[in-house]
C-alpha cells in the first residue's frame, strides 16, 4: 500500500506503475524478512 500511495502522483501509465509496485513489493517483503530468519530464532521453524 505504501509503494501504491507513493507512486501515486507520478506521470507514470497505470500498467508501469503496477509493474513497478508488485516487482517492488516481492523485493521488499524478501529484503524485510532476510534479517528476521537470519537472525532471530525464527531460522529453526523456516
Amino acid at each position: 500500500m505504501v509503494l501504491a500511495v507513493a507512486l501515486r502522483p507520478t506521470a507514470l501509465p497505470i500498467d508501469l506503475k503496477a509493474l513497478l509496485v508488485a516487482s517492488l513489493g516481492i523485493v521488499g517483503s524478501f529484503a524485510l524478512a532476510w534479517p528476521v530468519v537470519t537472525r532471530t530464532p525464527f531460522r529453526r521453524f523456516l
